[in-house]
């Protein structure tokens, strides 16, 4: 797989989810993320990968999209859970 096709989406609401699926449309590899993995269900049976962390879903990321409600929620759920995942998030901002 080419870096740049693989993107990761962490939190799939209804916006996360409606960027999931378009990348998914167009043939890009994507890795999903959500506390829950019966949320991520729709997404995993059209294609989308459903890694046990976040850290496993940026691993080889080109593209890292975040559908949170705000910054603080990511950076607490990656800093205490998956250091790796919050040192890769932290040089997007």
């Amino acid at each position: 797989m080419e870096f740049a096709k693989n993107v990761a989406v962490l939190g799939i609401g209804t916006m996360g989810s409606a960027f999931a699926r378009r990348l998914l449309s167009v043939g890009m590899h994507v890795s999903v993320w959500a506390p829950s993995r019966s949320a991520a269900s729709e997404l995993v049976n059209a294609g989308a990968h459903f890694p046990a962390t976040p850290e496993e879903a940026v691993g080889d990321a080109g593209v890292v999209l975040t559908m949170v409600p705000t910054i603080a929620a990511i950076e607490e759920q990656c800093r205490a859970r998956w250091p790796r995942c919050h040192a890769r998030l932290s040089g997007y901002r």
